[in-house]
């Protein structure tokens, strides 16, 4: 429910956690390459090899498929956040008085 209350902050740290993640792999990996080397350059041969043995092409059309599809429903659900949440900031505030 946080992220319809507040949906910039959701999308931020989103972010900011797939980057944080993403600049851990990546220093794993070197890390990885450094000590083992041999190891690193026959898994990188490999995967070269699969790779160039998958139609790359069509799984990069498929995803880009998939996410310019996802995008209008999130677009739309991010806009509604933000709807609600000038809504409710522009509401008054309802206070109880005290003795009704």
């Amino acid at each position: 429910m946080s992220a319809l209350r507040e949906p910039d902050r959701f999308v931020q740290e989103t972010v900011a956690a797939a980057r944080t993640s993403l600049d851990r792999c990546r220093s794993d990996l070197s890390a990885y390459a450094q000590l083992e080397p041999e190891k690193a350059l026959l898994s990188a041969l490999a995967a070269g090899y699969v790779l160039r043995m998958l139609p790359v092409a069509g799984i990069v059309r498929l995803l880009v498929r998939l996410v310019l599809g996802l995008f209008k429903p999130a677009a739309l659900v991010y806009g509604g956040a933000k709807v609600w949440e000038k809504v409710r900031n522009d509401a008054p505030v309802k206070t109880k008085q005290e003795g009704s």
